[in-house]
Order: C-alpha cells, then structure tokens, then sequence
C-alpha cells in the first residue's frame, strides 16, 4: 500500500492491459501474486515480451516467472532452440495455440527438446 497510484500502480496495469489480459485476469493476477505491482517496470516488460515472443503469455505463465530471480527464469522459460519449431510441429499433431502455451508453461522443459530426437518421433 506504500505504492504511488500515479507513479506506480497505475502504469503496471496500463502494461498488463496492453498486453492483452482482460481486467478480470488482471485481478486474477494481483490476488495470485500481489507483489507483481511492486515489481519494476523494466522487470515486467521484460519477462512478458520474452513470454510473449515464445508464445507462453498466459495468466498462469506470467505467474510463475514473475517471481522467479533471473538465473531461475532463464533455467525454466529460456529455450535452447527456437520456440516456433516446436509450436509448428504440436499444432501439426492437432494442439490449439492456447494448449501449446498451456503446455510449454507448465513442463517448460519442452523448449528444450531436440524436435528431431524427441518431438517428431
């Protein structure tokens, strides 16, 4: 309660808006994880524009990376291989895009499996 309305609060909601979550996940959101509005500005365009690019800009993504600290973000989100290979080839087996990002925030590990030794198979 010690945040700016002005200077803080309001901008991080205008970023989560912008993002596309509807005001109702926006709650969701705060009451999940109230610290996300004392995060930094910098800190939240940063994580949803790398979750965004990889296709994993859920609710429940956004979540569990917030309050990870950088090595454990890196280790859970960061993909050794392009992420659009991966969509490709499970919407190919029939997944929508909202249970591949389901999928890929849940077991993150995904992005890191070879699609030719793992994936295809």
């Amino acid at each position: 309660l010690g945040c700016s309305l002005e200077e803080n609060l309001k901008p991080k909601l205008r970023m989560l808006r912008e993002q596309d979550f509807a005001d109702s996940q926006i709650v969701n959101i705060v009451l999940r994880l109230p610290q996300v509005l004392g995060y930094s500005s910098k800190r939240l365009a940063d994580r949803m524009a790398f979750l965004e690019a990889q296709g994993l800009l859920t609710e429940v993504s956004f979540c569990s990376a917030m309050p990870l600290n950088d090595a454990d973000f890196r280790k859970r989100f960061e993909c050794k291989t392009p992420a659009v290979p991966l969509h490709q080839s499970l919407t190919d087996l029939g997944m929508d895009d909202s249970q591949v990002a389901k999928a890929t925030a849940k077991f993150p590990q995904l992005l890191t499996c070879s699609l030719e030794n793992n994936v295809k198979p």
